[in-house]
């Protein structure tokens, strides 16, 4: 599912930015766009803006937004909504605010295809 919301949110933004004249693209890697040349980065939420929990941002993107560039992070937010809402923050804001930081642990598929049992 949240690879839906993503992807209603990139479909949302790239009209919303489009309709403004700015140009957008896709892209792979630490940003998932670039508007007007410059990196972006989207957050796709299902909930409206003032029903969102947190956003998050991988280590590199943490980086970029403590000692990179400035870039703007789009966040929509409402995505199964008929009227998602977008709002734009230039990352440079996020320097003063203390985020929480929270650790996980990933296991590849190919780390434990030959661990587990499928259940009929």
């Amino acid at each position: 599912m949240p690879h839906k919301i993503e992807e209603k949110g990139f479909a949302h933004l790239i009209e919303c930015i489009q309709k403004l004249g700015q140009s957008v693209s896709r892209q792979n890697g630490t940003f998932d766009l670039t508007v007007d040349g410059n990196n972006a980065e989207l957050k796709a939420k299902g909930k409206p803006f003032g029903n969102i929990d947190f956003i998050t941002f991988t280590e590199n993107q943490y980086e970029a937004i403590m000692n990179g560039p400035v870039f703007d992070i789009y966040i929509v937010c409402g995505v199964n909504a008929q009227s998602p809402e977008v709002y734009s923050l230039p990352s440079d804001k996020l320097r003063s605010v203390q985020p929480n930081k929270i650790a996980s642990y990933e296991y590849s598929r190919s780390r434990i295809s030959r661990l587990v049992a499928k259940i009929p």
